[in-house]
């Protein structure tokens, strides 16, 4: 009886034994793969390193770069320049690192992005996306866009915001609308988000109570277009009638917008009563010397038309020819603020 209680007894300590070294085992175990997890977590770069493995991926300078912590890993996200001139495109580039190598994950390319600007994070409905914006230049009419993007890398799709239109205050900002807005709305979170960083940016041209004032000289464009409407189109089906016409006079304190205005003119011509300017792109305007005042007397049919050679008479007959042939195209009669158009020419 002895005998098998020690039995039993040394049985018992065996199984106490094993389960201590397999906890033991199971504990070590564990470690190990926590201190794998820590070892490979624990990788910190700088913005040098980060581009110093770009230019080694690439052999390209970036033009952005960005480090981002993501459970506790790094990854690198750069823009880069894809091509060459004012309509090259860009690329964004996500890079991460895999058992100590670097290497290109994912990657979005951004059409005409050959300026990227504004490299931020920002934080739309708890995801953390990436926000630049770069400015498209247009053609010779001066046209241009803004677009506005962000970047989601989890999975590598790129939303964007549009706005276009036309160049002004010196090519620093552009005059338009937003051109696709209807294609965001099944995202409404990045349309906000793309909406609200459009409307901090200074690219966008949106008019002051000056501007909007049709009086302002400014404006002189808009008050003839609104003072005579269809007149470009009722000198193109009445050829060699003449059209009356109205004129707004800019005196005093305007005259000196005009001066300024008209210091370097495409062409010009005067006689004892006006002298007239034709303006790069844009409109002819007169200056009466005896009244000491401006006023528009005619806005091309388009941007390409300006003009480029002008004839007056003693009379103030104001002969405008065609840019493209120098032949006689419009003929004004400036004491009785009428216009006819002479030329054969097919107007689209």
């Amino acid at each position: 009886m002895l005998q098998q209680k020690n039995l039993f007894q040394f049985i018992f300590m065996l199984f106490i034994l094993s389960a201590c070294q397999s906890n033991k085992e199971g504990s070590n175990s564990a470690n190990q793969e926590t201190n794998f997890a820590d070892s490979l977590n624990n990788i910190q770069i700088d913005t040098s390193q980060a581009s110093a493995i770009i230019k080694e991926l690439y052999y390209k300078n970036p033009e952005y770069i960005s480090i981002k912590y993501i459970d506790k890993k790094p990854i690198i996200i750069c823009a880069l320049l894809d091509g060459s001139g004012i309509y090259g495109n860009s690329t964004i580039n996500v890079i991460e690192n895999f058992a100590n190598n670097w290497q290109e994950t994912k990657h979005v390319t951004i059409e005409y992005g050959h300026d990227i600007q504004n490299f931020e994070w920002i934080t739309v409905q708890k995801k953390e996306l990436l926000y630049f914006d770069y400015v498209v230049p247009g053609g010779s009419m001066g046209n241009g866009e803004v677009d506005f993007g962000l970047y989601d890398y989890t999975i590598n799709k790129y939303y964007n915001l549009q706005f276009s239109g036309m160049f002004r205050n010196g090519d620093k900002q552009i005059d338009g609308g937003f051109n696709n807005i209807d294609s965001l709305k099944d995202v409404p979170e990045i349309l906000q988000a793309l909406e609200f960083k459009a409307s901090k940016s200074d690219i966008i041209y949106r008019p002051s109570n000056e501007d909007l004032n049709i009086d302002n000289p400014k404006n002189a464009v808009k008050k003839f277009l609104l003072d005579n409407p269809n007149l470009h189109e009722d000198l193109k089906i009445r050829r060699g009638y003449y059209q009356d016409f109205k004129i707004t006079k800019y005196s005093g304190e305007a005259t000196k917008f005009f001066h300024d205005y008209l210091s370097s003119p495409e062409c010009e011509i005067s006689n004892d009563k006006y002298s007239v300017y034709s303006l790069l792109k844009s409109y002819v305007i007169c200056f009466d010397k005896n009244g000491n005042y401006y006023f528009i007397v005619w806005i091309p049919f388009t941007t390409y038309d300006w003009v480029t050679k002008m004839d007056l008479t003693p009379e103030n007959i104001l002969t405008l020819n065609d840019r493209w042939n120098n032949t006689p195209e419009f003929v004004i009669d400036l004491n009785e603020l009428k216009i006819k158009c002479i030329s054969s020419k097919d107007y689209h």
